[in-house]
């Protein structure tokens, strides 16, 4: 029994690690521009994005803090653009989380956006830019589908200084131009709010009939006609919530939730070790007494793995 629970805990391990699209931290060379280091820009001849890597972002509890560097947005022109590719998503959901700090320079433009598939050298096909999120010259963050005129800001204004997690959303919807985009955001604080999705995104969902669906298949960081214009990090690109939004090393006593689970649910160790049995509705109060680690959760119709 113990040899069964194990290996449904590492097959469950890798199921959830497919989940996982495409990890940026920036682990690279201080002052280095993006395009040595696997990004691309529209043109395969550019030798230069105007990103360049920086010092790390840090945000408490968030896997993709404080690991290598950050990009920081050092662009004199709109189009200079950076691309990183992943494998196209062409179903379900697509979630981007990644740190940003609105500092330095004041300008009104969209920075970070998803595109469709992308062939250095290729000239005939019209690139689809969607979910591009903005940031005001007032520090106030906003998103549009895919027309800039149609962009919407947050009420909330923001911190220069402050570094904060965003995510992006893009759902593929059945049928032809009804995608959707959302944008969810989060500040130090708000770490209990990120275990699971929201019900209700700071914007959203967008969507805009006049506008081309996509498949994503790149994330591309945007300059603006300013130098210094802000810093980007930690970028995770996943197709569920909890594995685009990592957290790890929660304080004691922090609520975890194990959604799709119901009725009696029994609790592991990584190792196969059955720790104790309850009901889904006492699960999160249990689950926060418990060490950090690795567990796995079954239940009479799903299992889950939960990372405390």
């Amino acid at each position: 029994m113990k040899k069964i629970l194990i290996f449904s805990f590492i097959l469950l391990s890798a199921n959830l690690a497919a989940d996982v699209v495409k990890i940026e931290n920036f682990d690279y060379p201080y002052n280095t521009d993006l395009l040595e280091h696997g990004w691309t820009t529209s043109f395969g001849t550019a030798t230069s994005s105007g990103i360049i890597v920086s010092s790390p972002l840090e945000f408490n509890y968030y896997e993709g803090s404080a690991v290598g560097g950050s990009a920081l947005i050092n662009c004199v022109s709109h189009s200079e653009q950076a691309h990183l590719h992943f494998d196209e998503v062409t179903d379900g959901s697509l979630y981007v989380a990644f740190l940003f700090q609105p500092t330095v320079n004041y300008a009104t433009g969209y920075f970070i956006c998803l595109r469709d598939e992308f062939k250095i050298g290729s000239y005939a096909q019209e690139y689809n830019m969607n979910a591009r999120a903005f940031i005001s010259e007032d520090y106030h963050i906003g998103l549009t589908f895919a027309n800039n005129q149609n962009r919407q800001f947050a009420d909330r204004e923001l911190s220069a200084g402050q570094v904060y997690l965003c995510v992006l959303k893009y759902e593929i919807v059945e049928g032809s131009n009804n995608d959707r985009v959302s944008l969810f955001l989060f500040d130090n604080s708000q770490y209990a709010d990120m275990l699971s999705e929201p019900a209700q995104p700071l914007i959203g969902p967008l969507s805009d009939s006049a506008k081309q669906d996509i498949y994503p298949a790149n994330l591309q960081l945007r300059g603006f006609d300013s130098d210094s214009w802000l810093f980007v990090d930690g970028i995770r690109v996943a197709t569920t919530w909890q594995e685009a939004v990592a957290l790890h090393n929660l304080p004691v006593g922090t609520a975890l939730t194990a959604h799709a689970l119901s009725g009696d649910v029994k609790v592991f160790t990584a190792s196969g070790l059955l720790l104790f049995s309850t009901s889904a509705d006492m699960l999160s109060s249990q689950l926060s007494q418990l060490p950090h680690g690795m567990y796995l959760l079954l239940s009479d119709d799903a299992k889950k793995i939960v990372l405390k």
